[in-house]
């Protein structure tokens, strides 16, 4: 990423700060939590708007790249943060963003108990089809899909799974991403779950259309 760049979601700035280690400066982010923005200014001298997308009210094409990790799914309107998202794009700029996808092999096995869908946290989920039509409507051209390798949903998602059905919490508490043989045990299926494209978070390059 080159040029003008924007974070929506950006918590406590860390991953601005590490774009500018790699020489870009021209960086802003928006932060809906004030204390994440407060962090992000202090600590690494950011440029950082409390608040959403919408309330920004940003320059009509003014950005080279947006950048939205695991964030689109909590918003509550996507149509509308595309819509704004295209208006603030350069034309041929690059939109950049993670999302968890119902149509990865874990949502299908997990079923309610995914980690996905994270309810009340997450607003929406996005099909595959559904997302590329979405995108398509909304201006902008997806270029690119991939699929993630950790393993953290099939994790907690057998966490969720096993709490349910009454297995003591002494032997379900095994099962979360802050055991190291959780997440090796698990990291093999993780790896194949990307490498067949089949796993349940995705990371997703858009082109706003010229």
């Amino acid at each position: 990423m080159q040029g003008k760049v924007l974070e929506i979601g950006c918590a406590t700035g860390e991953y601005l700060e590490a774009l500018r280690d790699l020489g870009m400066h021209n960086l802003t982010g928006i932060e809906y939590n004030p204390k994440a923005c407060d962090i992000a200014r202090q600590r690494y001298n950011l440029d950082v708007w409390e608040g959403d997308l919408q309330s920004a009210h940003l320059p009509e094409n003014s950005f080279d790249a947006v950048v939205m990790r695991h964030a689109l799914e909590h918003v509550a309107s996507p149509t509308q943060t595309l819509r704004e998202l295209h208006r603030i794009l350069k034309p041929g700029a690059k939109f950049f963003f993670s999302i968890p996808s119902p149509d990865g092999l874990d949502a299908k096995i997990f079923k309610q108990f995914w980690h996905g869908y994270e309810i009340p946290r997450h607003f929406f989920g996005f099909p595959l089809k559904t997302l590329h039509n979405m995108l398509a409507a909304l201006g902008f051209e997806q270029e690119k899909v991939e699929f993630s390798f950790v393993p953290n949903d099939w994790i907690i998602s057998l966490k969720y799974l096993l709490e349910s059905i009454g297995v003591s919490q002494k032997i379900s508490g095994l099962f979360d991403i802050s055991n190291p043989f959780a997440l090796a045990a698990f990291l093999p299926i993780g790896i194949l779950a990307g490498l067949f494209r089949c796993s349940g978070r995705i990371r997703v390059t858009a082109r706003k259309r010229d």
